[in-house]
């Protein structure tokens, strides 16, 4: 899952989920993109961890609030 959580100008910061099947959690990872970047379709990422099931539940709570588009 994809979502874009902030825009300003030629900034966007995304957020990407998936499953985790070994440790049965979910990899985070923070991904920005600037359109006037040389390579504007290469994002950068930011931010890229690993959660329990737990953690990403808070996680998903704060997002539902933030999230600007699906």
């Amino acid at each position: 899952m994809k979502t874009l959580i902030q825009q300003a100008g030629d900034y966007s910061l995304h957020v990407d989920l998936d499953t985790v099947e070994v440790t049965d959690g979910v990899r985070v990872r923070f991904v920005t993109h600037y359109q006037s970047a040389r390579f504007p379709e290469d994002p950068q990422t930011k931010l890229d961890i690993h959660m329990s099931k737990q953690e990403f539940a808070v996680l998903c709570r704060t997002l539902s609030v933030f999230s600007v588009q699906n």
